[in-house]
């Protein structure tokens, strides 16, 4: 009877130490997973007279009206494509989950407008991924610069010769939305490991 409360206790003792044991192992593993994560990260915030090539619709560039130094882009019905980017995948998120995140300032005249913060990755001329959020609902604070953020998670399955395009579409043009200060970052998604991946 002593041998039986005696393992009885060892087994009451044991299991909560190799339960925090493989606590801590698990976060160690986790830890490890996200060191060394592969992220790009591209800006603009539309001062400069030239631009890289990956940078497009930067024909809506327009000055401040309060302060001619500084310029956004302006969208409307004739011109309903604000400033983004397009490029290709990096070659080293290729084949991987990654997420696309999302960064800028947003000025809305109307609490109406149809405005769409829209990522789309092509191959060739055809849409393989489309997704377009609306950032009047989301951000509606109306005649004030809001600074906005969204992501977007990516699978691994996108083709590799795949280009990724992001811009804010003022879909139905009945007032202006304007753009500025955008920033996009590619970081890639690690799986725990004991997913499939």
């Amino acid at each position: 009877m002593n041998e039986y409360t005696n393992c009885e206790y060892r087994f009451s003792v044991r299991f909560p130490f190799a339960v925090f044991v493989f606590l801590i192992l698990f976060l160690i593993q986790s830890l490890a997973q996200d060191m060394g994560e592969i992220s790009h990260h591209y800006s603009c915030n539309l001062q400069d007279s030239t631009y890289e090539s990956e940078w497009i619709n930067i024909g809506t560039r327009v000055p401040d009206t309060i302060d001619s130094t500084n310029y956004f882009s302006k969208t409307d019905r004739t011109s309903p494509y604000s400033f983004g980017i397009e490029k290709e995948i990096p070659a080293d998120l290729q084949r991987k989950n990654f997420r696309i995140s999302i960064q800028g300032k947003i000025w809305i005249t109307n609490a109406t407008s149809n405005n769409q913060l829209v990522v789309s990755i092509l191959r060739g001329d055809s849409a393989i991924f489309w997704e377009g959020k609306n950032m009047t609902d989301k951000f509606g604070k109306l005649n004030q610069w809001e600074t906005f953020s969204d992501s977007v998670l990516v699978p691994r399955n996108i083709p590799k010769d795949s280009k990724v395009k992001i811009f804010l579409w003022n879909q139905d043009g009945k007032s202006e939305t304007d753009v500025d200060d955008l920033g996009i970052n590619f970081t890639e998604v690690k799986l725990p490991s004991y997913l499939l991946r």
